[in-house]
């Protein structure tokens, strides 16, 4: 809370005009309406401070300012920041879009595949090597 200034002593208060924003000010000058004398530095500022002047305890910034902490200095509040989600496309759809086909599952088959060239047809040895032995089948009771 602010306290109404001090009155002067009788002999100061007749020489001198009240302080004005920036000006010296102590006990035996006092600042002028709407200001207050800013501990420390002893000069005339706001009440409540304005952006760029010095702020303290009991010697609060105005509305929409704060008190920065290692300046003491008013500034203006920091908006909270914008956070931008991106829409990011996926490469997996479950179904086709326009003027595109469907993707088609290969099925699995049965039947062994065509052997390629210098591929030899299975159950066949590559040349210059013995052929795998066929198992001999198995009696049954």
């Amino acid at each position: 809370p602010h306290c109404p200034p001090a009155s002067a002593p009788p002999s100061r208060s007749r020489d001198q005009a009240p302080g004005k924003v920036g000006e010296d000010c102590d006990l035996t000058r006092l600042c002028g309406s709407g200001l207050s004398c800013h501990p420390g530095v002893q000069k005339c500022y706001d009440f409540p401070r304005k952006e760029g002047q010095p702020c303290v305890a009991w010697y609060e910034c105005g509305s929409g300012l704060h008190c920065e902490a290692v300046s003491q200095v008013c500034e203006t509040v920091p908006a909270e920041p914008t956070i931008l989600i991106a829409s990011v496309p996926t490469t997996e759809s479950s179904e086709p879009t326009e003027g595109t086909a469907p993707e088609s599952t290969p099925t699995p088959t049965t039947e062994s595949p065509e052997p390629t060239e210098g591929t030899p047809p299975e159950g066949t040895a590559p040349e210059g090597a013995a052929p795998e032995p066929t198992p001999e089948p198995t009696p049954t009771s």
